[in-house]
């Protein structure tokens, strides 16, 4: 059986990499460990594993490159059993060229849980905050002498400014012990930046779709291929990966993503977890496009902490309480 479902799954895998030749860039930041890290994209996940559990992901992306994106996201969430729900927060920054967005959102979970399985309907409310650095602004036609800045354009701040607009997402999940299916939307009020005196430029609503399988090989290992897509209403960006863990303290995998009809990066994952709390994980990029002619690639690092919400004792232990 085991044998069948690999040799399936790796043909669905030859499939998707044809089909994911039709992506393009995407506004919000991107994120190769993402299946680690599912909180990022959706509030569906929030609370859903019974543990505390703290994340944090930074990302360079195409080093070498001036004003390349440089993103980081923050993640801290927990389950409430009594209300059969979850609680937590998303913080993300994404500092591209002379402009940076950061947001901060409340998520909140309800879960209807079976033997085997989770369904979760979670919603994100926040603030985002959009800020263009004016000065460093340099136009053709603008005047730069004796420390002045005049663009010579009404349209661009001569300083830097800073705009605050509602921030919305909205997410689905349901999970099994090796499965898991993904929908969510970011963006939601697809935020106005404000960042000019006259057009304002807006973060389009993002659809984001994931799935994923994991396949146990013997008493000690497991195999996982997981596939992420974006939609922002006009482009589509996807990407997928194949991870082999061991005794659940060795991670090492592969990964692909595709967009505007050419390949866009080959990934290689490394994780550890260093003990039965903390763990940590690195996503490697070489650009399969003609970026890898001005960078080396992209790298990216996720270290999460794990609280256990209750514990078991072991056999043969025994702890009387008195009672009075």
């Amino acid at each position: 059986m085991l044998k069948f479902h690999l040799h399936t799954f790796f043909w669905v895998l030859i499939v998707q990499l044809f089909f994911l030749r039709i992506c393009s860039a995407q506004q919000f930041p991107q994120f190769a460990l993402f299946a680690d890290n599912l909180n990022t994209y959706t509030p569906a996940a929030t609370g859903v594993l019974v543990f505390l559990y703290l994340y944090g992901a930074s990302r360079y992306q195409w080093i070498g490159m001036n004003g390349s994106p440089f993103s980081q996201s923050i993640n801290a969430h927990t389950p409430l059993y009594k209300w059969r729900s979850g609680a937590g927060v998303t913080m993300i920054n994404s500092q591209q060229g002379l402009q940076r967005n950061t947001s901060a959102g409340f998520n909140y979970a309800y879960m209807i849980r079976k033997k085997n399985s989770i369904f979760s309907l979670g919603v994100r409310g926040g603030v985002q905050q959009s800020y263009l650095d004016g000065n460093s602004i340099i136009t053709p036609e603008g005047s730069y002498e004796a420390g002045t800045i005049n663009h010579n354009d009404p349209i661009l701040p001569q300083s830097g400014i800073t705009r605050y607009s509602p921030d919305f997402a909205l997410g689905l999940l349901f999970t099994r012990k090796t499965f898991f299916l993904s929908f969510s939307s970011i963006y939601l009020s697809q935020p106005f930046l404000n960042l000019t005196s006259t057009k304002s430029p807006t973060l389009n609503r993002h659809y984001v779709a994931s799935i994923g399988k994991r396949f146990k090989l013997g008493s000690k290992s497991t195999l996982a291929n997981n596939y992420l897509i974006k939609y922002d209403q006009s482009d589509l960006q996807a990407e997928t990966n194949l991870i082999f863990r061991f005794k659940q303290s060795l991670a090492l995998g592969l990964g692909y993503r595709a967009s505007s009809l050419q390949a866009d990066a080959l990934m290689a994952f490394l994780g550890l977890n260093l003990s039965k709390k903390w763990s940590v994980s690195y996503a490697y990029e070489f650009p399969m496009n003609a970026i890898n002619k001005v960078s080396i690639g992209s790298q990216e690092i996720l270290i999460s902490y794990k609280l256990p919400l209750s514990t078991t004792a072991s056999p043969g232990k025994i702890i009387y309480t008195p009672r009075f």
